[in-house]
């Protein structure tokens, strides 16, 4: 019984070593091509592939020991095709210990086979997408709180080893996060929860790396898989480090807030128009206006023509030159008349292309 398999046979060991086919029976035609008559004129040894030779070798030299071997083989079909089988023999010996008796079992695994290098190529594909996203992909279990994916980019973002993040356990969300993202990150999960299952959910958090400083990410979660009672189990999501971007806007803050402070109370205006002059961006409008009166205008919306005309030709000669220009004018708003030393710089776009017009006016009239 613990022979069975597509194919059994015995051959019967001659004294020089040769084989001598007593008997097979199976799936001989199916697994080979060949008759059983056409199988029983050879051995299953002659239609092994050449480029397992050795292999075969080294199963006979066992096998004539006296000792059981079972090898994995390719071996030519009647129409020359490769099939791999698993090849289980078991040696009699007689009270000599000669070897007198080959008694072997065959399996075609070539089916199989196929089926486990495909599944160990798609496997491999994935991890090398794991290995060269840009983002940190996982997978996380709700229930035991825990990854049930270990990307290779999250060793390499924070710093700690797999075996580490294992040995964090259900503690590693505490282990890693902030008091306040952690109440933040339990408000997400209960999101999620009444998400629907195609619906992405966006949540900001920082996360301690080895060496005590901490980074911010971005991750993109939805769920994976629900228990049966529709709650949420797994979630899938994404994490990209957007530490740069959060010291960049925080450094932008602090920058317009001393921006700010140093306007506060001053003389001076400062706007950028886009390349229509249209105001597109005001701080400290002059002259009584609203920021929201001022947006989206044009000089000449905002100021009686005598004014507008030179502030526009100022405005259109930088945007074709891209010279930075500097100018005392006389402007009237709302019937009294300002005069205001005005810097003009060009303004430009990603592509390095002119897009609009930076000004600063300082009113210099007393």
């Amino acid at each position: 019984a613990d022979l069975y398999a597509d194919i059994i046979y015995a051959f019967t060991v001659r004294p020089d070593g040769s084989l001598l086919p007593e008997w097979s029976s199976g799936a001989i035609e199916p697994c080979t091509g060949y008759t059983v008559a056409e199988f029983n004129t050879c051995t299953i040894f002659d239609l092994v592939h050449p480029d397992d030779g050795d292999l075969l070798a080294q199963h006979r030299a066992c096998l004539l020991a006296g000792q059981p071997s079972t090898v994995d083989y390719r071996i030519l079909t009647k129409n020359s095709a490769i099939r791999l089988f698993s090849c289980r023999v078991r040696p009699e010996v007689n009270e000599k210990c000669e070897v007198t008796r080959l008694d072997g079992a065959i399996q075609d695994i070539t089916v199989r086979k196929e089926a486990e290098e495909a599944l160990a190529t798609q496997q491999r594909f994935m991890e090398q997408i794991l290995e060269l996203a840009p983002a940190i992909i996982y997978l996380f279990d709700l229930v035991q709180q825990r990854n049930l994916l270990m990307p290779l980019q999250l060793t390499k973002m924070l710093g700690y080893t797999p075996e580490e993040f294992q040995a964090m356990g259900r503690d590693v969300l505490a282990a890693l996060m902030p008091p306040e993202d952690l109440i933040r990150i339990k408000d997400h999960f209960s999101r999620l929860a009444s998400a629907r299952d195609e619906e992405v959910l966006e949540f900001d958090h920082r996360m301690r790396h080895k060496d005590g400083r901490w980074r911010w990410f971005r991750s993109r979660d939805r769920v994976f898989a629900r228990n049966a009672a529709g709650v949420p189990q797994t979630i899938l999501g994404t994490a990209v480090d957007i530490t740069e971007q959060k010291q960049t806007e925080q450094a932008l803050r602090e920058s317009e807030q001393r921006f700010r402070v140093a306007l506060q109370n001053s003389p001076t205006m400062v706007y950028t128009t886009d390349h229509e002059l249209r105001y597109t961006w005001v701080y400290n409008p002059l002259g009584g206006f609203q920021v929201e009166e001022v947006l989206g205008k044009r000089d000449e919306d905002l100021l009686p023509t005598e004014s507008a005309a030179p502030l526009t030709a100022l405005k259109q000669e930088v945007l074709a030159s891209g010279a930075v220009t500097r100018r005392e004018v006389a402007v009237n708003i709302h019937n009294g008349q300002g005069y205001y030393d005005v810097t003009l710089e060009p303004l430009y776009d990603s592509n390095g292309q002119i897009s609009g017009v930076t000004v600063a006016a300082s009113d210099i009239s007393e």
